[in-house]
């Protein structure tokens, strides 16, 4: 039993009400004193003739009344000795989530998967605690731990710990947990069109959440969900109520997924990738919509991602999980300056750098290597291999009963871009610009409404099927989502072969036996032909995506966002494939991409696309070090970053307009913060502007981002 003797001090007594020590809170550091009573005090119970104690002994966070009843009466020096043993933790009076040995695993037909396999750490209030690792390391099985997600009856928690204030998760009953769930802890998935109903409008959704979590009905509940909207910064929340998700940007919908996590105020926000499909200016409004609502709030925040730059500018503490394990926990200024474990310093070495020369050295596909690739090398005198003039390509919008066109869809709106031999050139933007319209109708998966392509000198804009045959063998295509991209009920073999017999090449065991070698080559050795895509990895598939578009001796490849669902370390390997392919087999890339970071390392020339039409173009280094378009300015400066450069970042706000009524004069007025009257009046042409071309009447006036 226990008395207390004043208000930092506890008399611990045994069952005669005898003292056998005192403990005392210390003022200084909030540790507990241990001041063990003579020993003449214990001697008179237990009968003992040993020495007296009286040496205190500090135990930070080490409450005594914990100790375990049986062991009282003891000498003080064997609490000492066996304190560890004897006393738990004292938990931080911050922490509102405590997870300890949690482990997660999954009964499949090859065995049992240890999805998270023994991980404990901790979130305190008002903190970002950042989750990073590789796809399959466990992060969002986690996430989907504390949720109590875990998808059943396959999945199940086999042990540990979830405390949320105190309070057990783990066999908490699902009636009390769906209390705390989106109440306390809300999260938001990675994927917002997969995670929304696409049958139910945006109100119905967001107002379900408010009437179960907060009890209101009818109009208030539906005030509070415009109030939601308003808050995560959509305009005409009124209107948007009524919208399906369907109608909505992927930026806008990943903002009313905020809205939905967010309306019951929870203790904990739980971000799952909620920025790994989005461009890196609505990637920048997102994480900048975050930081200001946790402020607003008080908001815990388990961020899980594996954008190294989006760790560095948000979080506070950062865990690295490998193989369902936590390998390394630290706050985030030591873990980036001073990694401790071997697979930390491989992710951050995979991580392209917005600052470092890219200087032509030695290649590797070893994970444990920083990206190096190709100096930019201009026009070196090589002949244009493509060139695209005045290029257009307009989707009409039909309506009515005959389904008359009633407007168009400018996707691209007089494009001009060359492409050399042995080079690569970039495009990149935000979603909707038009990127992936271009690659496709270089590649004449679209017929263009107007312009011409003149690929080694043939107009290729105009010919028919049969015409194209020759010129598709050429120009080979890399997919963005390399499992949708292959046949899942054929074999590999049988994927990569197709090409190949379609086009001629070789006999059928010349075929079989190409198509091993081009797996080979890009690392994929052994029983591979005879597989199916589902048996691979994201960066397997895109190895094989590779093989087959070079297995018919190409020489241009259109690399449609090819990395940008990867993971840092298995990008850097693919990108630095595709590089030591270029120069071994004197290929030519038109690589698209949304990742800055990438394109600066990959590229020699760069093109700029907003709305439709190329509004910067030149050197790499040049565009992206001196960008002179304040469009170009906002995407450089959006780009997250783990190099600390003091730059300003500028949000753009609203998205980009729609094609189908795009604003007049320069198309990016309506959001850019240097326009006048003259810009939404004319329409800049592309000028020489150093060593780039620029369409801005401001160009020249506009300095680095640096």
């Amino acid at each position: 039993m226990l008395r207390e003797s004043g208000a930092r001090n506890t008399s611990h007594l045994d069952s005669r009400n005898v003292v056998l020590w005192e403990e005392e809170e210390s003022s200084e550091n909030g540790s507990v004193i241990l001041f063990p009573l003579p020993w003449s005090n214990v001697a008179g119970i237990m009968g003992a003739g040993i020495p007296a104690h009286g040496i205190p002994a500090t135990f930070p966070h080490a409450p005594l009344s914990s100790v375990s009843p049986c062991l009282r009466g003891y000498p003080p020096s064997l609490f000492i000795s066996f304190m560890p043993f004897m006393v738990k933790p004292m938990p931080d009076p911050s922490t509102i989530l405590t997870i300890s040995n949690l482990r997660t695993h999954f009964n499949t037909p090859e065995g049992l998967v240890r999805a998270v396999d023994g991980i404990s750490f901790e979130l305190r209030e008002g903190e970002t605690y950042a989750l990073v690792g590789e796809s399959g390391s466990g992060k969002s099985m986690t996430a989907l731990s504390v949720m109590q997600l875990v998808p059943r009856p396959a999945g199940f928690i086999a042990g540990g710990s979830i405390t949320f204030e105190g309070r057990e998760l783990v066999g908490l009953p699902p009636i009390e947990m769906r209390r705390i769930r989106g109440n306390d802890i809300s999260m938001i998935f990675q994927e917002p069109m997969t995670a929304l109903n696409p049958v139910f409008t945006i109100g119905n959704q967001l107002i379900e959440v408010i009437k179960l979590h907060q009890g209101l009905r009818g109009g208030e509940a539906e005030r509070g969900a415009v109030d939601m909207l308003d808050h995560v910064g959509i305009a005409d929340p009124d209107q948007r109520l009524r919208d399906f998700p369907h109608q909505l940007s992927g930026g806008m919908r990943q903002r009313v997924m905020i809205a939905m996590a967010l309306a019951c105020r929870p203790k904990i926000l739980i971000a799952d990738e909620p920025t790994t499909a989005l461009d890196v200016t609505i990637q920048s409004q997102i994480l900048e919509l975050m930081t200001k609502l946790q402020s607003e709030l008080g908001t815990a925040i388990l961020l899980i991602t594996h954008n190294m730059g989006v760790v560095a500018e948000n979080a506070d503490r950062i865990g690295v999980m490998l193989d369902g394990k936590l390998v390394e926990d630290a706050p985030a200024d030591k873990l980036f300056t001073a990694p401790q474990h071997d697979y930390t310093k491989l992710l951050l070495d995979a991580v392209p750098s917005m600052t470092a020369d890219p200087t032509h050295s030695e290649l590797s596909t070893q994970p444990a290597l920083r990206l190096v690739l190709h100096s930019p090398q201009g026009d070196g005198g090589n002949s244009a291999l493509l060139e695209v003039s005045d290029l257009k390509m307009h989707f009409p919008i039909r309506k009515g009963l005959f389904q008359r066109p009633v407007g168009y869809v400018r996707a691209v709106d007089g494009l001009d871009i060359d492409i050399h031999r042995g080079e690569t050139f970039a495009i990149v933007g935000e979603s909707g610009c038009g990127k992936t319209t271009v690659g496709k109708c270089i590649n004449r998966l679209l017929s263009p409404t107007s312009g011409a392509i003149h690929f080694d000198g043939h107009d290729l804009a105009g010919l028919q099927r049969r015409g194209l045959q020759p010129y598709r063998q050429r120009i080979q295509m890399i997919f963005q989502d390399p499992f949708s991209s292959l046949n899942p009920r054929m074999r590999i073999g049988a994927i990569i072969i197709e090409g190949m017999r379609t086009h001629g090449i070789g006999t059928a065991a010349d075929r079989t036996q190409r198509a091993a070698a081009m797996l080979a080559r890009v690392g994929l050795e052994g029983d591979i032909l005879d597989r199916y895509p589902h048996e691979f990895s994201g960066g397997q598939r895109q190895r094989i995506g590779i093989a087959r578009a070079l297995a018919v001796e190409p020489d241009l490849v259109i690399c449609d966002e090819a990395t940008s669902s990867l993971d840092v370390s298995v990008q850097a390997k693919i990108l630095a494939l595709l590089d030591d392919l270029k120069g071994e087999f004197g290929l030519s890339y038109l690589f698209i991409s949304h990742d800055i970071a990438v394109v600066r390392q990959v590229s020699d020339r760069i093109a700029v696309m907003y709305l439709g039409q190329v509004v910067e173009t030149g050197p790499t280094r040049d565009v992206i070090d001196t960008p002179q378009h304040p469009y170009t300015r906002a995407l450089i400066s959006a780009v997250p970053r783990i190099e600390p450069d003091g730059r300003k970042r500028i949000v753009l706000p609203g998205d980009v307009p729609s094609p189908a009524d795009p604003p007049p004069g320069c198309r990016f007025h309506p959001r850019c913060a240097h326009a006048t009257d003259a810009c939404s009046q004319t329409m800049p042409a592309l000028e020489a502007v150093d060593s780039r071309r620029v369409a801005c009447i401001h160009a020249g006036v506009l300095g680095s981002t640096r």
